[in-house]
C-alpha cells in the first residue's frame, strides 16, 4: 500500500503539469471554436446565395428555351419596318410623338 501510495505521489507532479497545459488550451480552445462558428455562419450564407443564383439561372434557363421555342415562329407575327412595328398588316404600333 505505502508503495502504491508513494508511486502516485511520484506521478502528482507530471498529473499537474499535465493539467497545467490542459488549462493554457482552453482559451486557444474557446477561440478555435468562435471562428469554427464563424465560418460555419459564412459558409451556410454563401449556400444560401449559390441556392439563390442557381435557381435565377434556372428561371433564366427556362426563359431561353421558351424564346427559343418561340423564335423561328416569331418573324409570322411582327414585321420590322423603319416606320416602326407592325403585327401583321393589319395594327400599327403608335410612333412617338415629335
Amino acid at each position: 500500500m505505502t508503495e502504491k501510495l508513494n508511486s502516485l505521489l511520484g506521478q502528482q507532479c507530471h498529473v499537474e503539469a499535465k493539467l497545467r497545459n490542459v488549462s493554457l488550451l482552453v482559451p486557444r480552445l474557446n477561440t478555435i471554436k468562435s471562428d469554427a462558428q464563424h465560418l460555419s455562419e459564412m459558409i451556410q450564407f454563401t449556400c444560401s446565395l449559390a441556392e439563390n443564383v442557381s435557381a435565377k439561372v434556372r428561371e433564366l434557363d427556362i426563359a431561353k428555351v421558351s424564346i427559343s421555342e418561340f423564335h423561328p415562329n416569331i418573324n409570322i407575327f411582327f414585321n420590322y419596318t423603319n416606320e416602326g412595328l407592325f403585327l401583321g398588316k393589319s395594327f400599327r404600333m403608335p410612333t412617338k410623338s415629335k
